[in-house]
């Protein structure tokens, strides 16, 4: 659950409105339901743009948006 534990600490310090704020809250919020999200999906939902959420997830030490995901779901797995 470490990467949920990330993205719940990144939503806590970042500013309202930022990217960061925006994007962890969205991955938060809809962890569950990430296996069905594509880049496009997120970047439509989010109002961001395809190379800030995958910038994002480059910080998060993810080397694309898919293995970023996988990692969501994996915590969100074991979470349950």
């Amino acid at each position: 659950m470490y990467i949920v534990d990330n993205l719940i600490n990144l939503y806590n310090v970042s500013a309202k409105g930022t990217t960061n704020s925006i994007l962890s809250q969205y991955f938060l919020l809809n962890a569950r339901r990430i296996n069905h999200k594509k880049l496009l999906d997120v970047a439509k939902e989010t109002n961001i743009s395809n190379s800030s959420i995958t910038r994002f997830c480059k910080s998060a030490g993810y080397d694309t948006f898919s293995s970023f995901c996988e990692k969501i779901r994996h915590g969100v797995a074991h979470a349950c």
